[in-house]
C-alpha cells in the first residue's frame, strides 16, 4: 500500500486552522490501517520560536518536523527567509522518505509549496496532490506532472445571491435589481 505524505507548515499540536484539518484527516487515516506521514515544521503558528519534537508517532502518524529559520509573521523578509528555509528542509526530508507510488498531498502553507513537492515526486517516482489550486482545478490536480506558473485566480460569482439581512428590518421578497426607490 503507498504511504500518504503530507506536508503542512502547521500540524498537531497546533491550533491554526490548516494544521486541525489536516490533524483531524491524519489521525483518522492512520487509524483506518493508512501509513501516514507528515512533514511539518518545529514551529507553533502563535510562536515563531518554539521548537517541537524533531520525529514522533501521533495516534499513528509519524510526523517528521523539519527544521526552518524563525524570524515569524512580524516582516516580509522574514516571512520569506522562513518560507525558503522550509521549503528547503522539506525538500531534504521528502527526498529521504519518498518512495515510488508513495501520495505526496502538499497543502496550502506556505504558498506554492506543491512547486517544492514536485520535483520530489517526479525523481522518486512518487504522485503529487496539491491542495492549494481552485476547486475546479482540484479535480484534475493528480494529474499535474511538473510546476506550472499561476498566473490569476478567478472568483465564481453567484447570480443568485440573496439580500443580505439586516436583524430588525423586514426582508425583501423582490431581488435587489426589482426594487424601486
Amino acid at each position: 500500500m503507498a504511504r500518504l505524505i503530507f506536508i503542512n507548515r502547521f500540524f498537531y499540536p497546533d491550533h491554526s486552522a490548516t494544521s486541525q484539518i489536516l490533524s483531524d484527516l491524519a489521525f483518522y487515516l492512520a487509524s483506518e490501517g493508512h501509513e501516514v506521514h507528515v512533514i511539518t515544521s518545529r514551529q507553533i503558528y502563535d510562536d515563531p520560536h518554539a521548537a517541537l519534537a524533531g520525529c514522533e508517532t501521533i495516534n499513528a502518524a509519524h510526523v517528521h518536523r523539519v527544521t526552518s529559520t524563525q524570524f515569524g509573521r512580524s516582516a516580509l523578509l522574514g516571512r520569506s527567509l522562513d518560507y525558503l528555509s522550509f521549503y528547503r528542509s522539506v525538500r531534504r526530508s521528502l527526498n529521504e522518505i519518498t518512495g515510488p507510488n508513495d501520495l505526496i498531498i502538499a497543502k496550502t502553507d506556505p504558498p506554492l509549496l506543491s512547486v517544492v513537492a514536485g520535483g520530489v515526486a517526479q525523481r522518486r517516482r512518487a504522485r503529487l496532490e496539491p491542495i492549494s489550486k481552485s476547486s475546479e482545478e482540484d479535480n484534475e490536480a493528480g494529474k499535474l506532472d511538473e510546476a506550472e506558473e499561476v498566473v490569476g485566480v478567478i472568483f465564481p460569482a453567484d447570480e443568485d445571491a440573496t439580500l443580505p439581512l439586516y436583524p430588525g428590518e423586514k426582508t425583501l421578497d423582490q431581488p435587489a435589481s426589482h426594487v424601486t426607490a
